[in-house]
């Protein structure tokens, strides 16, 4: 991985887009100690994959992993019972 001359830094939201015409589905994620990942999941020889970043946007490493997409089901509103 190549860091691209005079980098801007910017923001994307924790998010699972999913890309139809490949199959490729993108997870996007902040970990507690404030580093990044992306995970990539379809049809890869070797399973699926896992980018990691540190604080700054700089790549650290990734892998494989065999675990499939979570889906979507953010946390709703909480009602308190009377």
């Amino acid at each position: 991985m190549s860091i691209k001359p005079g980098a801007q830094k910017f923001e994307i939201l924790e998010q699972i887009v999913e890309d139809l015409v490949t199959g490729i589905t993108l997870q996007f994620e902040k970990r507690d100690n404030g580093e990044f990942a992306i995970y990539l999941y379809g049809d890869f020889p070797f399973g699926n994959r896992t980018l990691n970043f540190d604080k700054d946007g700089n790549p650290t490493g990734g892998g494989t992993h065999t675990a499939s997409c979570p889906k979507p089901n953010w946390i709703g509103e909480v009602h308190k019972s009377s």
